[in-house]
Protein backbone atom coordinates (compact mmCIF):
# COMPACT_ATOMS: atom_id res chain seq x y z
CA UNK A 1 0.00 0.00 0.00
CA UNK A 2 1.41 3.38 -0.98
CA UNK A 3 2.50 5.77 1.75
CA UNK A 4 2.20 9.48 0.96
CA UNK A 5 3.51 12.46 2.89
CA UNK A 6 1.62 14.01 5.76
CA UNK A 7 1.96 17.73 5.18
CA UNK A 8 -0.04 18.94 8.16
CA UNK A 9 3.12 20.45 9.65
CA UNK A 10 3.83 22.56 6.55
CA UNK A 11 0.65 24.58 7.02
CA UNK A 12 1.77 25.44 10.54
CA UNK A 13 5.20 26.74 9.59
CA UNK A 14 4.68 30.48 9.26
CA UNK A 15 3.13 30.49 5.79
CA UNK A 16 -0.10 31.92 7.15
CA UNK A 17 0.03 35.54 6.01
CA UNK A 18 2.73 35.31 3.32
CA UNK A 19 3.56 38.98 3.80
CA UNK A 20 6.95 39.29 2.13
CA UNK A 21 9.72 41.39 3.63
CA UNK A 22 12.06 43.66 1.72
CA UNK A 23 15.44 42.60 0.45
CA UNK A 24 16.82 39.21 -0.53
CA UNK A 25 19.29 38.20 -3.20
CA UNK A 26 16.44 36.87 -5.35
CA UNK A 27 15.08 40.46 -5.57
CA UNK A 28 12.33 39.48 -3.19
CA UNK A 29 10.59 37.47 -5.87
CA UNK A 30 7.85 36.45 -3.49
CA UNK A 31 6.79 40.08 -3.07
CA UNK A 32 6.88 40.55 -6.84
CA UNK A 33 4.78 37.47 -7.42
CA UNK A 34 2.13 38.42 -4.88
CA UNK A 35 1.92 41.91 -6.36
CA UNK A 36 1.69 40.56 -9.89
CA UNK A 37 -0.98 38.02 -9.01
CA UNK A 38 -2.91 40.34 -6.67
CA UNK A 39 -2.84 37.41 -4.26
CA UNK A 40 -4.61 37.63 -0.97
CA UNK A 41 -4.38 35.13 1.83
CA UNK A 42 -7.44 35.44 4.07
CA UNK A 43 -7.70 33.16 7.11
CA UNK A 44 -8.66 29.57 6.21
CA UNK A 45 -7.93 30.19 2.53
CA UNK A 46 -4.12 30.12 2.49
CA UNK A 47 -3.75 26.36 2.56
CA UNK A 48 -1.74 23.54 1.01
CA UNK A 49 -3.91 21.84 -1.57
CA UNK A 50 -1.76 19.52 -3.70
CA UNK A 51 1.62 17.78 -3.68
CA UNK A 52 4.08 15.89 -5.89
CA UNK A 53 6.69 13.28 -4.92
CA UNK A 54 9.87 12.60 -6.91
CA UNK A 55 11.81 9.71 -5.45
CA UNK A 56 15.54 9.87 -4.80
CA UNK A 57 17.87 8.90 -7.69
CA UNK A 58 19.02 5.80 -5.79
CA UNK A 59 15.46 4.54 -6.12
CA UNK A 60 15.66 5.06 -9.88
CA UNK A 61 19.31 4.60 -10.88
CA UNK A 62 20.67 2.67 -7.92
CA UNK A 63 23.89 4.04 -6.39
CA UNK A 64 24.72 6.39 -9.30
CA UNK A 65 23.26 9.55 -7.76
CA UNK A 66 25.38 11.79 -10.02
CA UNK A 67 23.73 10.59 -13.22
CA UNK A 68 21.45 13.01 -15.03
CA UNK A 69 17.90 11.80 -14.49
CA UNK A 70 14.43 12.59 -15.72
CA UNK A 71 11.55 11.54 -13.52
CA UNK A 72 7.83 11.88 -13.97
CA UNK A 73 5.20 11.91 -11.25
CA UNK A 74 1.51 12.51 -10.68
CA UNK A 75 0.08 15.54 -8.91
CA UNK A 76 -2.06 14.52 -5.94
CA UNK A 77 -4.57 16.19 -3.66
CA UNK A 78 -3.80 16.47 0.00
CA UNK A 79 -5.60 13.59 1.67
CA UNK A 80 -8.85 14.46 3.34
CA UNK A 81 -10.12 10.95 3.97
CA UNK A 82 -6.92 8.91 4.20
CA UNK A 83 -6.39 8.81 0.44
CA UNK A 84 -4.26 10.87 -1.94
CA UNK A 85 -5.85 10.50 -5.36
CA UNK A 86 -3.93 11.59 -8.47
CA UNK A 87 -5.44 14.47 -10.41
CA UNK A 88 -6.64 13.81 -13.92
CA UNK A 89 -4.61 15.99 -16.27
CA UNK A 90 -1.90 16.76 -13.69
CA UNK A 91 1.73 15.77 -14.17
CA UNK A 92 5.24 16.71 -13.10
CA UNK A 93 8.66 16.33 -14.72
CA UNK A 94 11.89 16.74 -12.74
CA UNK A 95 15.30 17.01 -14.43
CA UNK A 96 18.45 16.52 -12.36
CA UNK A 97 21.55 17.83 -14.14
CA UNK A 98 25.13 18.57 -13.20
CA UNK A 99 24.45 22.08 -11.86
CA UNK A 100 21.02 21.75 -10.34
CA UNK A 101 17.40 20.68 -10.68
CA UNK A 102 14.61 21.91 -12.97
CA UNK A 103 10.90 21.14 -12.94
CA UNK A 104 7.70 21.56 -14.91
CA UNK A 105 4.34 20.94 -13.30
CA UNK A 106 0.87 21.24 -14.78
CA UNK A 107 -2.05 20.81 -12.41
CA UNK A 108 -5.82 20.93 -12.46
CA UNK A 109 -8.63 21.17 -9.95
CA UNK A 110 -7.66 24.62 -8.67
CA UNK A 111 -10.02 27.52 -8.07
CA UNK A 112 -10.22 29.64 -11.24
CA UNK A 113 -8.31 32.95 -11.09
CA UNK A 114 -6.85 32.30 -7.63
CA UNK A 115 -3.08 32.73 -7.16
CA UNK A 116 -0.95 29.76 -6.10
CA UNK A 117 2.67 29.23 -5.12
CA UNK A 118 4.72 26.07 -5.26
CA UNK A 119 7.44 25.06 -2.78
CA UNK A 120 10.53 22.85 -3.00
CA UNK A 121 10.74 20.22 -0.26
CA UNK A 122 14.17 18.52 -0.19
CA UNK A 123 14.96 15.45 1.90
CA UNK A 124 18.71 15.31 1.55
CA UNK A 125 20.49 11.99 1.01
CA UNK A 126 21.82 11.56 4.55
CA UNK A 127 18.24 11.52 5.84
CA UNK A 128 17.50 7.90 6.85
CA UNK A 129 14.18 8.04 4.97
CA UNK A 130 15.83 8.65 1.58
CA UNK A 131 16.07 5.44 -0.37
CA UNK A 132 14.34 3.45 2.34
CA UNK A 133 12.36 0.54 1.00
CA UNK A 134 10.84 -0.42 4.33
CA UNK A 135 7.42 0.62 3.07
CA UNK A 136 8.15 -0.59 -0.47
CA UNK A 137 7.61 2.95 -1.69
CA UNK A 138 10.99 4.62 -1.26
CA UNK A 139 9.28 7.79 -0.05
CA UNK A 140 9.83 10.23 2.82
CA UNK A 141 7.00 11.99 4.66
CA UNK A 142 6.58 15.39 6.28
CA UNK A 143 7.41 13.85 9.64
CA UNK A 144 10.93 13.07 8.35
CA UNK A 145 11.90 16.74 7.76
CA UNK A 146 14.89 17.89 9.85
CA UNK A 147 15.36 21.68 10.20
CA UNK A 148 18.92 22.66 9.30
CA UNK A 149 19.49 19.44 7.37
CA UNK A 150 16.56 19.33 4.95
CA UNK A 151 14.98 22.32 3.21
CA UNK A 152 11.57 23.77 2.28
CA UNK A 153 11.60 26.94 0.17
CA UNK A 154 9.74 28.90 -2.49
CA UNK A 155 9.94 27.69 -6.09
CA UNK A 156 7.45 29.52 -8.32
CA UNK A 157 3.96 30.95 -8.62
CA UNK A 158 1.05 31.04 -11.05
CA UNK A 159 -2.59 32.05 -11.29
CA UNK A 160 -5.12 29.37 -12.18
CA UNK A 161 -6.95 29.95 -15.45
CA UNK A 162 -10.72 29.89 -15.94
CA UNK A 163 -10.66 26.08 -15.96
CA UNK A 164 -8.69 25.81 -12.73
CA UNK A 165 -5.47 24.77 -14.49
CA UNK A 166 -2.01 26.17 -13.73
CA UNK A 167 1.52 25.55 -14.96
CA UNK A 168 4.63 26.01 -12.82
CA UNK A 169 8.28 25.85 -13.86
CA UNK A 170 11.59 26.61 -12.18
CA UNK A 171 15.21 25.75 -11.52
CA UNK A 172 17.55 25.83 -8.56
CA UNK A 173 21.26 25.17 -8.36
CA UNK A 174 22.49 22.65 -5.83
CA UNK A 175 23.23 24.10 -2.42
CA UNK A 176 21.40 27.42 -2.98
CA UNK A 177 18.72 28.89 -0.70
CA UNK A 178 16.79 32.15 -1.16
CA UNK A 179 17.52 34.97 1.30
CA UNK A 180 14.03 36.37 1.80
CA UNK A 181 12.62 35.18 5.12
CA UNK A 182 9.18 34.63 3.60
CA UNK A 183 10.72 32.43 0.91
CA UNK A 184 11.97 29.83 3.39
CA UNK A 185 9.85 27.55 5.56
CA UNK A 186 12.61 25.18 6.73
CA UNK A 187 16.16 26.52 6.40
CA UNK A 188 18.84 24.09 5.34
CA UNK A 189 21.48 23.43 2.69
CA UNK A 190 19.09 23.66 -0.25
CA UNK A 191 18.95 20.68 -2.57
CA UNK A 192 21.85 18.25 -2.40
CA UNK A 193 22.61 15.70 -5.13
CA UNK A 194 20.70 12.54 -4.40
CA UNK A 195 17.83 14.25 -2.55
CA UNK A 196 14.25 13.09 -2.61
CA UNK A 197 12.23 16.07 -3.83
CA UNK A 198 8.60 16.89 -3.17
CA UNK A 199 6.57 19.91 -4.24
CA UNK A 200 3.69 21.47 -2.34
CA UNK A 201 1.08 23.67 -4.04
CA UNK A 202 -0.27 26.41 -1.76
CA UNK A 203 -3.43 28.43 -2.36
CA UNK A 204 -3.31 32.17 -1.65
CA UNK A 205 -7.05 32.68 -1.60
CA UNK A 206 -9.01 35.14 -3.67
CA UNK A 207 -7.26 37.77 -5.70
CA UNK A 208 -7.12 41.23 -4.23
CA UNK A 209 -8.71 43.49 -6.83
CA UNK A 210 -7.30 47.01 -6.71
CA UNK A 211 -9.96 49.75 -6.39
CA UNK A 212 -10.77 51.65 -9.56
CA UNK A 213 -9.18 55.05 -9.95
CA UNK A 214 -11.59 57.92 -10.51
Amino acid sequence: MSHFPTWVLLGALSLVSMGASAGGSMENRLMEQLTQFNGGCPPRECIDVQFVVHRAPMCINGPNVNANTYSHSMVRKFPTDGGAPPLAGGSSTLVRAGDGVSFDIITTGLTPWWPYTIWWVAFNPDNPCVGSTSGQDCTCTGADLRPGLDSVFWAAGATADRLGTATFAGHTDYGVMPDGEDQVVIDGPGIVKGAEIHFVVRSHGRRIVPPKKH
